[in-house]
């Protein structure tokens, strides 16, 4: 997203651009390399649903305000793609489907024959940033960039493209990993479908030596009915909870000094905003592979991804024990952590206290389901997290090289050669 992004060069002037790029380069202001694309009818939250055959970008950091089953306004495809721009916030997007949008996103294409699109999004993102809740949209138009030859456009546009295949291909491959380690979890551990099955005579669809392992009936418990045999416990009978320390913000830095500090606001994006060279007595370590959730707002159970780092205060992580194992312990705790968010959504700010966590009751099944789960779960949970921290060395990658090809300060075969000693 554009406030993640890294700020790009552009200049005021055409004289300021020729000094900078390439003799055979062209220095063009950003208005005369696109064309403005026709939008259609125009959304907003009122005329969208939760589900439907046609997106409708927004200029929000999620990008989707919601779903319309009518005709796109922008016809879009991975051949022919689209930059989006938004007036306010400055998120651009490169969108490689149908959509529509809200009334100040614009579609933009490069011109036909002079700008390729992809370099037109790659060489334009982050020229101008959020400042203010103002329009922006004139100010990114007047600015001037380096316009190469559009075969090296087409090339400078493949090189970071495929880069970011390559992270969009991670992120969708662990959406559908994250999404069957937590379908596995409600079959078994929510709607009990093994026990029921077993109950109504019906075949579980589990191998005999796993099936056998579920009791056949039912039992009341203070949670509802559960599987005879199993229990309701406090969450630390499946895991332990460590909570941050309070680091001292003015210590805090940016210029990497130090060790990364995790704090709420950097738990959706797993990547730490601030370092610090205090070394603080509690002081916790985040690692890879850990959960961790922030104690403030929404309350989420991150898969931590990131670099490792110290956890600052109002952020906690849940340990796993022997009876818990990661998947088992994030999922579990899914519906306590939107308990206490719904049950406080009057109050201006939520918050998430010790004594809430205290309160987490889970439901605990045997030792040997739990090893099956773990055992056909893990494996799951560490692709995805070997496929952040590959999207992490892949956008550090892309973030270095692209400044430097849309400015010319690296050509082509240069950076072929470095992502092929990284193997990309």
């Amino acid at each position: 997203m554009a406030s993640n992004w890294i700020k790009q060069k552009s200049w005021s002037s055409e004289d300021e651009c020729l000094d900078a790029i390439p003799d055979d380069w062209e220095a063009r202001q950003v208005e005369s390399i696109y064309t403005q694309q026709d939008i259609g009818r125009r959304y907003d939250k009122k005329s969208t649903k939760s589900a439907g055959a046609t997106p409708v970008v927004d200029q929000s950091a999620d990008g989707f305000i919601g779903w319309h089953d009518s005709e796109p306004g922008v016809v879009a495809t991975a051949e022919d793609p689209v930059v989006t721009f938004a007036n306010h916030t400055c998120e651009m997007r490169l969108v490689r489907h149908p959509f529509s949008v809200i009334q100040i996103v614009f579609p933009l294409k490069g011109k036909i024959d002079d700008c390729d699109t992809r370099y037109f999004y790659y060489s334009t993102k982050g020229i101008v940033h959020l400042e203010e809740y103002k329009g922006h949209y004139p100010q990114f138009r007047e600015r001037w960039i380096g316009l190469p030859p559009l075969s090296e456009q087409k090339a400078i546009g493949n090189i970071l493209g495929t880069l970011d295949d390559k992270i969009e291909l991670n992120r969708k491959t662990n959406e559908t990993f994250e999404a069957m380690a937590k379908a596995l979890f409600k079959s078994w551990f929510v709607d009990f479908d093994p026990v029921r099955a077993k109950a109504e005579g019906r075949p579980t669809g589990l191998p005999a030596e796993i099936s056998d392992l579920f009791p056949d009936s039912f039992e009341d418990s203070e949670l509802g009915e559960i599987p005879s045999g199993w229990c309701i416990d406090s969450i630390y009978a499946v895991a332990s909870v460590v909570y941050g320390a309070p680091f001292s913000s003015s210590l805090f830095n940016g210029d990497g000094s130090g060790i990364p500090v995790a704090r709420i606001r950097d738990l959706p994006g797993e990547s730490p905003g601030v370092y610090t060279t205090e070394v603080h007595t509690k002081g916790t370590l985040i690692l890879p592979g850990d959960i961790v959730v922030g104690m403030d707002g929404e309350f989420r159970a991150y898969l931590w991804g990131g670099e490792e780092c110290w956890m600052n205060q109002r952020v906690c992580k849940f340990i796993p024990g022997k009876k818990g194992r990661t998947c088992f312990v994030r999922e579990s705790i899914r519906k306590p952590l939107l308990d206490v968010e719904m049950s406080e959504t009057a109050t201006t700010v939520i918050h998430l206290g010790k004594g809430d966590i205290d309160g987490f009751r889970v439901v605990v099944p045997t030792q040997e389901i739990l090893d099956i789960f773990s055992a056909a779960t893990t494996p799951l949970y560490e692709e995805v997290v070997a496929n952040k921290q590959q999207t992490r060395v892949l956008a550090n990658i892309r973030d270095a090289l692209l400044p430097k090809l849309v400015s010319g300060e690296i050509r082509i075969l240069d950076a072929e050669k470095m992502l092929e000693e990284v193997g990309v």
